[in-house]
């Protein structure tokens, strides 16, 4: 889908499907959403790997290298997912989970200078396992991963309930005032979870932030 300035909304769409993208190459051009999964209703289960891929976030203050929305078991790993120079510091994610009932495996990848390195909304209660380990988290502009009405412990970064290892390492040459490796927000709904997070290297002065 695209509009007049040659900016395009969607590159790879996957809904109801098995899908396996391998060594996908993406850096030039402007892709709000260069893999999205289940965006339109009415959806049943995608299975989706996405392995030893490049993709380039679109600059812009909103859009996803890889984003799911609901019916998911998605595995994302030895990728690396960056942003451009000039990056709007106000959005753009590398992973995002916008919905329920997602599994969502991020393993052994690099999240380079991106604004939000994974956003994950909460969404319906214990509807959603994600776990993240073995990655390197490098120069986020705001926060490393950011938890949305995160009300349960959907999420393991190390040591919890899901199996995730931990082994992340956050890191940030200058980080900017206001960021943080995890950030609870209240954007949607109040974060209200403890999230393990075990065995990982931390950036110095993490902490959360809870945004009204």
């Amino acid at each position: 889908r695209n509009d007049t300035t040659g900016q395009t909304d969607v590159g790879f769409s996957l809904r109801s499907c098995y899908a396996r993208i391998n060594n996908l190459q993406q850096n030039k051009g402007r892709i709000d959403h260069t893999i999205d999964i289940n965006n339109d209703l009415p959806v049943t289960h995608v299975d989706a790997i996405v392995e030893n891929s490049t993709i380039r976030a679109n600059g812009s203050s909103y859009g996803d290298c890889i984003r799911t929305f609901s019916e998911s078991d998605v595995t994302v790993s030895n990728c690396y997912l960056y942003s451009p120079a000039g990056q709007d510091p106000t959005g753009g994610t590398a992973v995002g989970i916008n919905g329920p009932s997602n599994s969502v495996h991020i393993i052994n990848n690099v999240l380079d200078k991106i604004p939000w390195g994974i956003y994950v909304y909460g969404s319906i209660t214990n509807s959603n396992n994600i776990t993240v380990e073995n990655n390197q988290i490098k120069n986020s502009l705001k926060g490393g991963v950011v938890l949305d009405k995160m009300q349960y412990e959907g999420i393991d970064l190390g040591g919890g309930k899901l199996g995730s290892k931990g082994g992340n390492v956050f890191s940030h040459t200058n980080p900017p005032a206001g960021y943080f490796d995890v950030i609870f927000t209240n954007g949607n709904g109040n974060s209200t979870a403890n999230i393990n997070a075990l065995g990982n290297t931390w950036t110095g002065g993490v902490g959360t932030n809870k945004e009204q």
